[in-house]
């Protein structure tokens, strides 16, 4: 998926035609699972002028509202052209975690997050914490620590598998943007839990 991804949307940086088609592939893929799927069009200013950004979110609905975040982004630097490493790998791997949670019973929501504007400060974090309640999120899988660049870094699929099963089946670990964001634009508290009883 990801080379796919990566061929079909070249020179997709935010604001850009291909940018914007590249959020609607993700977005019908995750509509065929089954999951909830909105796309959050928001402007910001780059490069000196308005230009409008997507966010697609999906939602495998779990048994509680609990939430835990999946974040990749769709956007890609304006210095490369087909940015495989940066960020196709990590929709790639995300979309192939969607496929394996849309199948399971899972105690807690999922939403699988492919952001927009992460090359400017990741935009689409920041904006998703605007939008999303930041209180139910107890955890999140997020671009630094999994879902980018996983060709350069050598992490395999399993890697990103292996963080959510964790906290899944045992411990809450909260990192990445999302959390960060959370500390630092709502004013929120974000810490380790306990062990939980419950998958996803």
């Amino acid at each position: 998926m990801a080379v796919e991804f990566a061929a079909a949307f070249p020179y997709r940086h935010s604001g850009t035609a291909n940018n914007k088609a590249a959020a609607e592939w993700p977005a019908r893929f995750f509509a065929g699972l089954g999951c909830k799927v909105e796309t959050d069009n928001y402007k910001r200013f780059l490069y000196g002028k308005l230009v409008e950004l997507h966010n697609v979110q999906a939602v495998l609905p779990g048994q509680t509202s609990e939430t835990v975040v999946v974040v990749a982004h769709t956007d890609q630097a304006r210095t490369t052209v087909q940015g495989t490493d940066n960020d196709a790998s990590g929709i790639g791997i995300m979309m192939h975690l969607a496929e394996i949670f849309a199948g399971r019973d899972n105690y807690r929501t999922l939403v699988f997050l492919a952001g927009d504007g992460e090359e400017y400060g990741m935009l689409g974090a920041r904006r998703f914490l605007s939008v999303y309640p930041p209180e139910r999120i107890v955890a999140s899988v997020s671009w630094w620590y999994f879902l980018q660049m996983l060709a350069f870094r050598m992490i395999p699929f399993y890697a990103a598998l292996a963080g959510i099963i964790a906290i899944s089946s045992g411990l809450t670990l909260v990192s990445g943007a999302p959390a960060r964001t959370a500390r630092t634009t709502r004013g929120l508290q974000v810490r380790p839990t306990g062990r939980q009883r419950h998958n996803a």
